[in-house]
């Protein structure tokens, strides 16, 4: 028994070890695109169960179907079609925006107009990724987008974390958090 425990606990450590370099290597423009897009979509999502924003999540749904209908296939081929790992990845993310915005308290509900304006007011894929840039929204993928010389980022179903948070918040609060989400 202990022939086989030395080297499994071996194999886990140079794992553990070599986790940090799997992310901080980039995925293709389009992945980084979609987990941009379904992070702001996720936002939204939560910002629209918490707030009461059900027309203006309405409005950004409609406005975008075709493209939130790619991004979801494209999240789908990162996670080679396995539907748990895409769920979890979804339930995962709407778990960490639900949580920071209770962290926010009252200042989550007051600064999610500013949000929806940007993002029913953005352009196509580009634009909204560039609001959840501009709003440094969670994604829970820290990869960059790969220029035409870095290599890809290989699929998993591990979620390396983009540190950032939806909105710049003041009175933050250390409440549990407690949210389960629909899509």
């Amino acid at each position: 028994m202990k022939s086989i425990i030395r080297p499994l606990i071996a194999g886990l450590v140079a794992a553990s070890i070599a986790a940090p370099a799997v992310a901080q290597s980039c995925m293709p423009a389009a992945q980084r695109a979609a987990f941009d897009m379904r992070a702001l979509q996720s936002q939204l999502m939560v910002a629209a169960l918490t707030c009461d924003k059900y027309t203006e999540y309405g409005q950004f749904m409609n406005r975008n179907q075709t493209e939130l209908r790619t991004t979801l296939t494209t999240i789908r081929t990162y996670y080679r079609g396995s539907a748990s790992a895409v769920d979890n990845y979804i339930t995962t993310l709407a778990n960490t925006h639900s949580q920071e915005g209770i962290r926010q308290g009252s200042h989550f509900c007051r600064d999610v107009g500013a949000l929806f304006q940007e993002a029913l007011a953005a352009s196509g894929r580009v634009g909204l990724q560039q609001v959840t840039a501009n709003r440094r929204i969670q994604t829970l993928h820290d990869a960059p987008a790969c220029t035409s010389a870095a290599p890809t980022r290989q699929a998993s179903t591990t979620q390396p974390t983009r540190t950032a948070q939806a909105t710049p918040a003041t009175n933050r609060s250390t409440t549990a958090p407690t949210a389960t989400t629909a899509r």
